[in-house]
């Protein structure tokens, strides 16, 4: 009898717990979870838009102090650069240092002196520096301040040509060579296919970049 009251009091239990819900009341509740799931989607979208704009503005920012502090260090000359070109797939989004070390031949320094001290590095899709930037251009002219002489030489990413990019140079002391306070702003934004208009997906967030013509420095602003 006992083990028997056991199994009885057992399958009642057991009875009540299985019919804690019903089938339609299941299905109500994963229609109610799938709809706020989907109101929330956006807006974890934008909190990640938001960390990859400042992940890739630090990038840029130590990459900046990264070409001073060698500017400093080797009494050299450094540049900090942007690939701009829009047949790249990292047209503004991707940043490098290149240093002219002093020669130890005393002979004057030729284009073919620069050389790479980082690899490219390439911000995530959907981050892209502002093309309504100070720095100088590949084609501006030996008069132009801020180029550098002997000029960069071209450069390649990826095993392909940047036939256009924007940079600023630093002098041994860690000054700028262009005299001029320099500035740039990376945005949540994308280049549509065969465009060089940039489409800003959150034009009020930005994550701004200065350089400082005497020292060198950088400060950086949030909206």
């Amino acid at each position: 009898m006992k083990t028997t009251g056991r199994i009885g009091d057992w399958h009642l239990h057991k009875t009540v717990a299985w019919s804690g819900f019903s089938i339609t009341e299941l299905l109500v509740v994963m229609a109610i979870m799938a709809t706020l799931a989907g109101l929330a989607a956006p807006a974890f979208n934008q909190i990640g838009g938001a960390g990859a704009l400042a992940s890739a503005g630090n990038q840029v920012a130590n990459m900046a102090n990264l070409a001073r502090t060698q500017a400093l260090a080797r009494n050299s000359m450094t540049a900090l650069v942007v690939a701009t070109d829009s047949t790249l797939e990292q047209a503004y989004r991707a940043v490098a240092v290149f240093e002219l070390a002093p020669r130890q031949d005393g002979q004057t320094a030729q284009t073919t002196d620069w050389r790479q001290i980082s690899k490219w590095e390439t911000f995530r899709n959907g981050v892209i520096v502002d093309p309504a930037l100070t720095l100088n251009e590949k084609s501006d002219s030996a008069a132009t301040p801020g180029v550098p002489a002997p000029a960069l030489p071209s450069l390649q990413i990826t095993g392909k040509p940047v036939g256009s990019f924007r940079y600023l140079v630093f002098l041994p002391g860690g000054s700028l060579l262009s005299g001029q306070t320099e500035s740039l702003k990376l945005k949540e934004g994308y280049f549509p296919p065969s465009s060089t208009t940039p489409v800003f997906t959150h034009a009020a967030n930005h994550y701004g970049i200065t350089i400082l013509p005497a020292t060198g420095r950088t400060i950086i602003t949030r909206p």
